[in-house]
Order: C-alpha cells, then structure tokens, then sequence
C-alpha cells in the first residue's frame, strides 16, 4: 500500500512542479532574474523536455521572455550531452536578428563556448565538441565585419583568440591589420593560438608586412604550423 501511495505522489506531484515552473517562466510581471530561477529547476529536474521549452520561446519578442528563453537554452547546449542541436536552434534564431539586436545570442554562444573549450571526457566527446567550435567559428567569423557593432565584434574575436579551427586565424591575420585598439590587440593575440594549415598561405604573406608587430606574429604562428 505505501509503495502504491508513494507512485501515486510522483505521478501527481511530477506534472505539478513541472507546470509550475512553466507559469513562472511566463510570467511577464515577474523579474528577469526570478523567471531564470525557474528555467534553472526546469532544466535541473526535467531535461528532456528543457530544449522544447526553451526553444519555443527564443522566437518571443518580449525581452525578458526572450532573455529567460536563452539562458535556459544555454544550460541545455552546455550539457554535452545534447549535441549540437541546441546550438544549431540559437544560430537559427540569431542569424534572424540584425546587427542592433543580435548581440544576446553573440553573447550567449560565447558562454557555450567556453564549455566546448575545456578538456573532454572521451575521444567521442572531444570530436564532437569540434564540431561544435567549427559552427560557433563559421557562425562568428561574419559578426566581425565592419558592418556589425564594435561590440559585437569584440566579443566575437575574444570567443575565437583560442579557437584552434579552420578559418580563424586568416580571419585574425585579417582584423589585425587595419584596426586599432582592443580589437587588433586582441586579433594579434589569437594569431599564433589558432594557427593551422589551412592560413600558411595567408601567413607567410603577412611575415613581409611592414607592421612589425603583426609580422612577428604571422612568423610566430608559421612556425607552429610548420613544427
């Protein structure tokens, strides 16, 4: 009898916290941080339904729905076992915005980023978060265009100084030469960290620069490639 009573609890009381949390996640008169509280505990007690949840919602033009909707849908990408769909449902919904309202998905994917950069668990994980950093670069490496917010810009090239993927460091060889400040020092830096075959021809190009700076890390990372 007690095990029939204690079955009948979960059965009752599972669907109750889980509607719970729902209407507080909804709920527009509520704080931001209140509404990410409750996307938290979904997350925590029900995954498997935490990606609906929260990808329904990303598409919301109410900002703090919106904002809640992304946090919750970057503890689902952070988890890795989720594979890369969370991360493909938030490049689907940041390559709808335009560059005056992109920047809390940009911020976002550079969080999740930080993830898939520290030390996996298997040689399956470890590709698969590879995968991963190559969408997040190919998604990037556009966002630091002339055209979008100087930002926007910012936080993409800070995302990808470490990323060690095809594309990434021919596009640092390319900021680091006409811009000034933060953001050809910190394209400077990912010069010789993301160094890969791939830019050799974009390097040795920029080995003759009359920049001094900028050669001596083109050099910097030719060696790397060549060793």
């Amino acid at each position: 009898m007690a095990i029939v009573l204690i079955l009948l609890v979960i059965v009752v009381w599972n669907p109750f916290w889980k509607q719970l949390y729902l209407r507080q996640i909804d709920d527009t008169t509520a704080s931001v941080e209140f509404r990410k509280s409750a996307a938290l505990k979904l997350f925590q007690g029900y995954v498997s339904d935490a990606f609906a949840v929260f990808s329904e919602r990303l598409s919301e033009t109410e900002a703090n729905t919106r904002a809640t909707a992304l946090y919750g849908m970057q503890l689902v990408a952070q988890d890795r076992i989720n594979g890369i769909k969370p991360l493909e449902r938030l490049i689907e919904e940041l390559n709808k915005c335009d560059s005056g309202s992109n920047q809390p998905f940009v911020k976002t994917i550079a969080e999740i980023c930080k993830v898939y950069q520290q030390p996996a668990r298997s040689e399956s994980e470890t590709q698969r978060d590879v995968e991963r950093l190559q969408l997040i670069a190919k998604t990037l490496i556009p966002l630091t265009e002339s055209d979008q917010k100087p930002e926007i810009r910012l936080v993409c090239v800070e995302t990808m100084q470490e990323l060690s993927v095809p594309g990434v460091c021919r596009r640092m060889l390319k900021l680091a030469s006409p811009e000034k400040g933060d953001l050809r020092d910190k394209a400077l830096r990912g010069i010789v960290a993301t160094a890969l075959p791939d830019a050799v021809g974009d390097l040795l190009g920029v080995i003759a620069s009359p920049d001094k700076l900028l050669a001596e890390e083109a050099r910097r990372g030719f060696v790397v490639v060549r060793d």
